[in-house]
């Protein structure tokens, strides 16, 4: 921690202890040094560095809780803190601040009474040797792109990243960990284009490891050689596709969100305990879903030994056979409820199914493979989602296969929860999340063949 973190705790205990109307506080620091290099293409050797540099970043978080209201109320004042401005002009400020947020009062979390657990939270090799990393992804990154034909790369950029998050509270909670991540992008075309088609994706993740950049490199060049060749998908009320563990982990976690107590105060859409998560009928054919939500995975995104507010972590199943077996519920809103708290969150474990993605086409004579959506967008409210596509094979009656490009794909999740069928192959996504996204982390099945509740709208 910082002297300038210190100075700060040490302000904040002063006056409240002076000020009674100053009842709470929590502060955050959150520390990053990471290293960025950018490349240019080049015909021979492929990708060459034209600038290299460290980024440092060092942020503060305050929050302060407020008793100017009547009783049974809370004043709640939030800002980033500069460190080159008076730190009691800024807490005055903040406190000040509080007195537009009027919030039903609550307990503020006490410490636990036990020690939080030992989580692996980050890369050790990108905490102990930041600099030995990037050049290990320059030359495998070098050595996919050679081995592909008809492909040049016009730009790519690698970005590794080491934080260290530090937290105190005025009851006395502390926490601290350490997180990493590594982020990958390139823009390559057609070896024989005028540069006017350009295809430009990024690859996340927490530990070096996970990044499949062999696997994300190849796709970005399939998708290249399918520009100009690819067709309209045809309008459809009920079409059968088949999405991979990204999608699938993006879609889960909007079912999940309905999980959470929240929303049940806030008068949004939520689901109960025995509550079943499709609606409609359910095929027999189709496959039931067990999730369970783990923390203590090492190295993964959503792994930690406490959850935002400080309770210590807890690894539930919440989903089995289709069925809510737990719901998630923060000290706030628990007392809101008058439901126990419980600190259940973590990573995605979800049960595969019994049979290969590559025998999908024994089960369903005719679908489309989803290859990459453009963006796909998720209401956790409504729990539909809707994407254009970017790229996708349709899998004919007779064997064939015809590339798919546009048309707007939509579905309802707890429609498609009522027949789907599930890969017995796993994969894995960790991805840390960024300032517009949400971290992901899952392990479970790679492929899965949705039979309900989807549309699309082409030619």
């Amino acid at each position: 921690m910082t002297e300038f973190y210190k100075k700060t705790i040490s302000a904040l205990k002063e006056i409240q202890s002076a000020n009674k109307n100053l009842i709470g506080w929590q502060l955050i620091e959150s520390e990053t040094n990471g290293l960025q290099k950018l490349y240019q293409g080049h015909k021979e050797k492929l990708l060459i560095p034209h600038q290299e540099r460290e980024v440092d970043e060092l942020s503060f978080s305050l929050t302060v809780y407020t008793n100017f209201f009547d009783e049974g109320f809370i004043g709640i004042g939030s800002s980033d803190l500069l460190t080159f401005i008076d730190i009691r002009k800024q807490i005055d400020e903040l406190i000040e601040l509080s007195k537009s947020s009027k919030n039903k009062a609550w307990k503020l979390l006490l410490k636990p009474d036990k020690e939080y657990p030992e989580v692996l939270t980050y890369d050790k090799e990108i905490k102990d040797s930041p600099e030995s990393i990037i050049p290990g992804i320059e030359k495998e990154a070098i050595s996919v792109i050679k081995a592909l034909s008809g492909i040049y790369v016009n730009s790519a950029e690698t970005y590794v990243n080491f934080r260290k998050i530090t937290r105190e509270t005025s009851t006395g909670i502390k926490t601290y960990k350490e997180k990493s991540d590594i982020y990958f992008e390139i823009a390559m075309e057609k070896a024989d284009s005028v540069n006017n088609k350009e295809v430009h994706e990024k690859i996340e993740s927490v530990s070096r490891k996970d990044l499949k950049l062999r696997n994300f490199i190849e796709e970005c060049a399939e998708q290249v050689k399918s520009l100009g060749n690819t067709v309209e998908p045809e309008t459809s009320e009920h079409t059968v596709i088949v999405i991979s563990e990204e999608p699938i982990a993006l879609l889960l976690s909007a079912l999940i969100s309905q999980l959470n107590c929240a929303r049940e105060y806030q008068k949004l859409p939520f689901l109960e305990i025995t509550d079943k998560i499709y609606i409609g009928y359910k095929d027999p054919d189709s496959n039931k879903l067990t999730l369970t939500l783990d923390p203590f995975i090492p190295e993964m995104a959503l792994s930690s030994p406490y959850t935002q507010e400080g309770m210590i972590t807890e690894k539930k199943c919440i989903i089995a056979d289709d069925i809510v077996q737990y719901r998630l519920v923060r000290n706030r809103f628990g007392q809101y409820l008058n439901k126990r708290p419980n600190g259940i969150r973590g990573n995605l474990l979800i049960e595969p199914g019994n049979i290969s993605f590559n025998d999908f086409n024994k089960i369903e004579e005719e679908y489309i493979e989803i290859i990459r959506f453009s963006s796909l967008l998720v209401d956790h409210n409504k729990l539909t989602w809707s994407s254009e596509i970017k790229l996708a094979k349709l899998r004919n009656k007779d064997g064939s296969t015809t590339l798919i490009k546009g048309g707007v794909v939509s579905g309802k999740i707890n429609e498609n929860l009522s027949n789907f069928v599930f890969s017995k192959e796993t994969a894995k996504v960790n991805s840390p999340g960024t300032s517009y996204d949400h971290p992901k982390g899952y392990i479970g099945p790679k492929k899965m063949l949705i039979r309900s509740g989807v549309s699309i709208v082409g030619k």
